[in-house]
């Protein structure tokens, strides 16, 4: 559970890097979509010396600045996350409740002693839905899953916005049944400036309370979340008075991936060509021709033949195409490609170095 919040804070805070922002923002479900398909590089930075966040806490209302400057922060750990579109196979995407998923967040830190961590989320005109989530730890998978999703935040997104939901979840341990029940209530309750070592940004800010309670006994956590539409943010930990216990602020960099059309000349036949370069550490391209407009597929798989990541899956054009894959987080080993389109079939293989 403590990696599903986690993930929750991860992803509002830092959801809406590359967009404009002003000094009161919204966001609506155009901007959770954007990320869908990218892979950002996250590094987290923690206060080493809490004097001074409480005058942060107690800053609220409309056009505020909340300088972080002031605090020594070190860096805590770095990660990637990719935001991959479902249906897609990935550890714990076999659960039922996934099935109406949206997308994952696979968090990969850049520790060997981290564990991968997969996080599932739905979408809705109304609503950003949490599902659970899978940590792959030592080659063993846990997975942990509501029974019905449980809202993360409102949509549209914006100061004033409230919100609270309920779920359960059935675990099972050592043979006995337990049910855990958590509440998430959230609340905008200022806007303004944030202003970080990494720079200033435009945010709002919101409190994220988390009830879990578990046989009778409940634990709560408070989070004061800046959100900005940026690739800064910051989150200030709460104890049940209000107190800071810690604080930290993020910083994210794209990761430079994705489909691009070469040139305009329209190819004779449909063809894949070998990746380069091959083998590699951190990204190859990969490229192929689209001899008439079709539904094009290219898909990644490990040797067992499980899908490891969707690269494209969009009806294209005529053209020669390219697409740079960035494999940060993947183990090292051999992989299979294979495209898709219309009738048209290939594959090829690569090599990740680590």
């Amino acid at each position: 559970m403590k990696r599903l919040i986690s993930a929750i804070i991860l992803f509002l805070s830092l959801l809406f890097f590359g967009k404009s922002a002003s000094a009161q923002i919204s966001f609506d479900r155009s901007d959770f979509e954007a990320r869908i398909g990218q892979t950002f590089t996250f590094s987290d930075f923690s206060a080493t010396d809490l004097s001074g966040i409480q005058a942060l806490v107690d800053l609220t209302g409309s056009d505020k600045t909340w300088d972080f400057t002031t605090i020594p922060f070190a860096i805590d750990s770095t990660a990637s996350n990719r935001y991959v579109a479902l249906p897609a196979t990935l550890p714990g995407s076999d659960d039922p409740l996934v099935a109406s998923a949206t997308f994952a967040i696979e968090i990969t830190s850049g520790s060997d002693t981290e564990a991968s961590f997969w996080a599932y989320f739905g979408l809705t005109d109304t609503a950003l839905l949490g599902y659970g989530g899978a940590a792959m730890v030592n080659g063993t998978l846990f997975k942990n899953f509501f029974d019905t999703p449980i809202t993360v935040n409102s949509i549209p997104f914006t100061f004033g916005s409230t919100w609270s939901s309920t779920a359960t979840q059935t675990i099972v341990i050592q043979g006995i049944t337990l049910t855990t029940t958590t509440t998430q209530t959230g609340n905008v309750d200022s806007y303004g400036t944030l202003v970080t070592p990494a720079g200033t940004v435009d945010c709002i800010r919101y409190e994220l309370q988390i009830d879990i309670e578990t046989a009778g006994f409940t634990t709560t956590t408070y989070s004061l979340v800046y959100a900005s539409k940026s690739a800064i943010s910051a989150v200030i930990v709460l104890d049940a008075s209000r107190t800071p216990i810690a604080a930290s602020y993020s910083t994210e960099e794209g990761v430079a991936t994705g489909i691009e059309s070469v040139d305009a000349n329209i190819p004779e036949t449909f063809k894949l060509y070998p990746s380069y370069p091959n083998p590699f550490e951190a990204s190859t391209t990969i490229r192929f021709d689209i001899a008439e407009t079709a539904p094009v597929q290219l898909d990644v798989y490990d040797l067992l033949g499980r899908e490891v990541a969707t690269l494209v899956n969009e009806r294209l054009t005529p053209g020669p195409y390219r697409y740079v894959w960035n494999a940060t987080g993947m183990p090292g080993g051999i992989y299979l490609y294979r495209i898709k389109a219309g009738a048209f079939t290939d594959s090829g293989s690569l090599v990740v170095q680590k």
